[in-house]
């Protein structure tokens, strides 16, 4: 099994198709010239159009990873 290594070059989004803007404070490691994301990272999302049933707008806003 290979494990995969997200960078701040990777593309990401919501299951709804928002956007993740990725970020991290790692200052050490690099992949391919770009910081590798770690796991305490809380990265934000735009744009994503998830409406409850009832016309409520309940858009993700954040992603956090949980191990």
């Amino acid at each position: 099994m290979s494990d995969f290594i997200l960078t701040t070059a990777s593309t990401l989004m919501c299951p709804h198709g928002g956007q993740v803007q990725l970020s991290t404070s790692n200052t050490q490691a690099d992949i391919q010239g770009s910081p590798a994301l770690l796991l305490s990272d809380q990265h934000t999302v735009s744009a994503c159009p998830f409406t409850l049933p009832a016309g409520k707008p309940q858009p993700c806003v954040t992603v956090r990873w949980l191990v």
